[in-house]
């Protein structure tokens, strides 16, 4: 039987998933800020709740755009310039 060879390519490493749903603590969090926007008294907690977790996701994705748009340090030079090959 003849062996196969093995691929002299490298394998790729398959990128991270990222995170983009809120924990429930940033969700906890912020209905605790829209109860107290309103006044902290009875109130409907679910619809807190909910307007909380639409909230807090919209504010990740805010966050993680941002975060696309700003250039790697690995391609800046000493300077702050983008680096020249």
């Amino acid at each position: 039987m003849r062996e196969t060879m093995k691929s002299p390519s490298p394998t790729l490493e398959k990128p991270r998933a990222v995170r983009t749903n809120p924990t429930t603590e940033e969700i906890a969090l912020r209905a605790y800020h829209i109860f107290l926007e309103r006044g902290g008294g009875p109130g409907n907690a679910l619809e807190d709740w909910t307007q909380a977790s639409s909230q807090a996701g919209t504010e990740i994705d805010r966050r993680l755009a941002a975060r696309d748009t700003q250039p790697s340090s690995r391609l800046l030079n000493r300077r702050g310039s983008p680096a020249t090959s």
